[in-house]
């Protein structure tokens, strides 16, 4: 497998991997703290009809479904990865990011909880997670 083809892959079964648990867990966040009355998790419109209604409570399942999400894809890639590691890192904790970002603007989330997702969810996760894969050291090996 040429090295794009092998980069391209471990992208796009991060990035799959990632975002099925991120939504799963968002998925699941009622059932682990239950969620303001009349609140669904999957419905964006939902959300912000009703975020004046959340507690810092209801941002910690959120949060960990952002961080985890990031940082599995972030691993995964990284142990698919040919070249340096750390790559993958930051593609994942930049793209992650960027998906927080559009999301706090969508549904008007409360400046203090949406800082600590920003701030600790994505970029640090990325890293976390190609670090913990090996990012230390570089692939140079291409297979032909």
């Amino acid at each position: 497998m040429t090295k794009i083809l092998r980069n391209t892959v471990a992208l796009l079964l991060g990035a799959a991997l990632g975002m099925a648990l991120n939504g799963w867990i968002i998925g699941m966040s009622n059932s682990f703290i239950p969620l303001p009355k009349g609140v669904d998790p999957n419905n964006l419109e939902s959300i912000r009809t009703h975020i004046h209604l959340y507690a810092w409570k209801d941002f910690v399942i959120p949060f960990w479904a952002h961080a985890l999400g990031t940082f599995v894809s972030a691993f995964t890639a990284a142990k698919i990865w040919l070249g340096d590691k750390k790559i993958p890192g930051y593609i994942f904790g930049l793209f992650f990011l960027g998906a927080g970002i559009t999301m706090v603007y969508f549904i008007k989330a409360p400046i203090l909880p949406s800082l600590v997702d920003l701030l600790f969810a994505y970029l640090p996760m990325g890293w976390l997670g190609a670090r913990l894969a090996g990012a230390n050291s570089v692939d140079r090996t291409i297979q032909p």
